[in-house]
């Protein structure tokens, strides 16, 4: 309720003295002092919006949907963030609000994290700035992760930790200085404690191809102990339970790369874990890849060229492949493996110049 009285002689009616109403052209005016009392009810101010699916937080979204919520009450407007983390915009302005909301977006980043706020409005111009609610796109391989374009201890948008030790000194988390490429690279540390669980966790990832590949590049910090990370897939990024072991890599105390396949990660997370091996052991890894291995190549055709003098490889492959890896070793029965991989391509030939040496070469389809 609201009460004035207002005496100030700008704020005077004129009215017929004869019959109390607004004058007409005829009768007799005289000034009176109008006392004007307002008495109305405000709406209250609109509640918080409730209820985000997907929930916040969530993790493994699908790059193409939709977000829904709950209005709170007092709600008859609303205005819609929506957008990468830290890079949201105004995507709805001044819709209709009713007991619910919906919005479908698509095509969003692979990989990435995506922000969205309900912003609700009434009648009375009250205005509830609703919480910001987050979730991850799920990643599409390949997926490469230097940890360079964020700032330390921060992991990268969808990447997570367990650090279940209990040990305040222990910590996964990325840091500079002793990296592989700069700036940064991840710190993994176990202080005292050699129990418990210190895990790097990928961003959700959906591959229906039976072969995996992560290769990381990865070091100790001890020469006199043989340290070990434990590279494989969980289910659960929040639970060290679901981890699975596909590798457990012995690592030299400088910085190597390394290849693990792992096998299908469907519906799945890939993780590298500190093998706990002794106390106040410290492991850095730095870039990692995950790409899709899906088979040697078996009719790769290896010619001479006497013009160019060059070793070409010509080959086919029934299946739709993102890129081509060459490996080349003197030992015909060998593994490829990144010490022997010598170039990647996307067509279906390569050429090098001849060697004196006698070469074997091998090619892998990548998806």
């Amino acid at each position: 309720m609201w009460d004035r009285t207002d005496t100030d002689q700008d704020n005077r009616g004129l009215y017929n003295y004869a019959n109390d109403t607004f004058p007409s052209n005829a009768g007799t005016l005289e000034d009176y002092y109008v006392n004007i009392r307002l008495h109305y009810t405000t709406t209250g101010t609109p509640g918080e919006p409730t209820n985000p699916n997907p929930s916040h937080n969530a993790m493994g979204i699908p790059a193409t949907g939709y977000v829904t919520w709950d209005f709170g009450i007092n709600t008859d407007t609303y205005d819609l963030l929506f957008g990468p983390a830290e890079s949201m915009i105004e995507v709805v302005s001044g819709a209709d609000a009713g007991t619910s909301g919906m919005y479908t977006y698509t095509d969003l980043n692979s990989g990435s994290e995506y922000n969205w706020q309900v912003i609700a409005h009434n009648s009375s111009k009250s205005t509830t700035n609703g919480p910001i609610w987050s979730f991850c796109v799920t990643a599409i391989l390949p997926i490469a992760e230097n940890f360079d374009s964020i700032t330390p201890p921060e992991l990268p948008n969808c990447w997570s930790k367990i650090n279940d030790t209990d040990d305040p000194f222990a910590y996964v988390e990325t840091r500079t200085g002793s990296y592989h490429t700069e700036p940064n690279y991840v710190r993994m540390y176990n202080y005292y404690y050699t129990n418990g669980n210190l895990l790097l966790i990928s961003p959700h990832c959906n591959n229906t191809v039976a072969n995996t590949n992560i290769t990381f590049w990865a070091k100790s910090d001890y020469s006199s102990y043989d340290i070990h990370v434990i590279v494989g897939s969980m289910s659960d990024p929040t639970d060290a339970s679901t981890f699975t072991s596909s590798e457990t890599v012995l690592l030299s105390p400088n910085y190597t790369e390394y290849t693990v396949n792992i096998g299908t990660i469907s519906d799945k997370y890939f993780a590298i874990k500190h093998g706990m091996d002794a106390s106040y052991t410290v492991i850095y890894i730095d870039d990692i890849i995950c790409e899709s291995y899906l088979s040697e190549i078996d009719d790769v055709v290896i010619s001479y060229n006497n013009g160019t003098e060059e070793v070409e490889l010509n080959w086919s492959y029934p299946v739709i492949a993102d890129s081509f890896f060459i490996y080349r070793d003197t030992d015909p029965y060998f593994t490829p493996n990144p010490g022997n991989k010598i170039a990647s391509t996307t067509s279906t030939s390569y050429s090098e110049p001849a060697s004196e040496n006698k070469y074997f070469y091998k090619v892998t389809a990548v998806k």
